[in-house]
This record gives structure tokens, sequence and C-alpha cells, in this order.
């Protein structure tokens, strides 16, 4: 890409890239209810909630199951393969 530096490109905020994806994710219905199926990866247990990483051969999605403790039905462990249903979403804000 070249540069016209008269015309100056708006530069984005992480901030602001987050909001828009955000906002386009979670707006978008196809997205809502949806089931994706991969491999089980760094499943951690955090008080009531469940934090893992599903992923298959070309790449990965950080997951939240939120009350996972109340809901579990078996035990989950890294490999398992599964067909997680959920909405997906974007968490624009991380607390350091």
């Amino acid at each position: 890409m070249i540069w016209d530096f008269e015309e100056k490109p708006h530069i984005y905020t992480v901030s602001e890239v987050n909001s828009i994806v955000k906002s386009l994710v979670e707006g978008e219905p196809e997205f809502h209810n949806i089931t994706v199926e991969g491999e089980i990866s760094d499943w951690k247990i955090r008080g009531e909630h469940a934090y893992f990483i599903l992923k298959d051969e070309d790449s990965t999605m950080s997951c939240v199951m939120f009350g996972a403790i109340r809901r579990l039905r078996h035990e989950i462990r890294d490999g398992f393969h599964v067909f997680a249903t959920g909405d997906i979403r974007v968490y624009e804000r991380r607390v350091i």
C-alpha cells in the first residue's frame, strides 16, 4: 500500500477497532446460538467459569463458558473434540 501523506489516514486505537468488531459480530444474527466444532486446549476453571481455546488445524479462538461448574455433565480435558454451542461475543475491555 502506498500512502498519500497529504491525505492522512485515520489511525484507530485498539479500543476503537475492538468496538467496531464487537458491533459487527454481535449485531450479526448468524453468530447467535452458533455451533463450532473443534478441539479443547488450555482448559482452566476459575471460580464458576471455564476458559479454554477451541482450535482446528488452522485457527484458534478464545472461549469462556460462564457458569461452567453448574452446567458440566462430563469432565472436560485438553484434547477433547467438541461441538460448542453459544453466542460469539467480543470482549472489549482488558483489565491489567
